[in-house]
């Protein structure tokens, strides 16, 4: 994540950690009513008074935090129930015990690997549902 100042087309001003320059993480959003709202930011707009927990839809978070505290780990070697055991340890972890599907495992190992090489995929198509 990244500190970013992001300015809306309607006036709102969002200052604080973002995602591909959206609101993910703590910040304060000054609405163009003058209005002013801090908290964690979720990348889908919801904001909350406490931090943003990981679920399994936060699969690019999840693996930037697999990369750190797993630095020599390779993604490719590791099982699917391995993974799991690995994701529903991290401490801002708060999802269930299973993900819905294999394909947010997939997602988490490609995203892992790319987080470990440097690179990052686009966006556009940055959901395991697309």
């Amino acid at each position: 994540m990244k500190i970013e100042k992001l300015t809306y087309s309607n006036g709102s001003v969002y200052e604080g950690e973002t995602v591909n320059e959206i609101p993910h993480g703590k910040g304060k959003m000054k609405y163009a009513n003058g209005k002013t709202e801090k908290g964690y930011w979720k990348r889908n707009g919801e904001r909350r008074t406490k931090k943003v927990f990981l679920d399994w839809e936060n699969y690019y978070e999840i693996a930037e935090a697999l990369n750190i505290l797993y630095p020599k780990r390779s993604p490719v070697a590791i099982s699917d129930s391995e993974l799991i055991e690995l994701v529903t340890a991290l401490p801002d972890f708060d999802g269930e015990k299973q993900p819905p599907s294999d394909i947010y495992l997939s997602f988490i190992a490609n995203k892992w690997i790319l987080v470990r090489d440097g690179g990052r995929t686009s966006t556009i198509n940055d959901s395991p549902f697309v």
